[in-house]
């Protein structure tokens, strides 16, 4: 079901091209990283959002994205992480 959720949401739904910016928030989860990955592959630029040092990491290194912002636990405040252009 998760698959499934994000390849509606990206290629039926979103529809990102060459040149988009396409923002996942929640980079982090199941659904999220699979969306972020399919935007990617459609060559769109990918902005996620995660909560974590570690999820960061993951997703800039192993998955590509192209920028993150670390969400904290607080409810309004996020931080850019570094090379992040937002």
């Amino acid at each position: 079901m998760t698959g499934l959720t994000a390849w509606i949401g990206v290629y039926d739904i979103l529809r990102p091209s060459a040149g988009d910016t396409v923002l996942v928030t929640a980079a982090g989860g199941a659904v999220g990283s699979l969306a972020a990955q399919l935007a990617k592959r459609a060559g769109a630029r990918v902005i996620g959002t995660a909560g974590g040092a570690e999820k960061c990491d993951l997703l800039t290194t192993r998955l590509g994205l192209d920028a993150l912002a670390w969400v904290w636990t607080r409810p309004s405040t996020a931080v850019p992480t570094t090379g992040a252009t937002i």
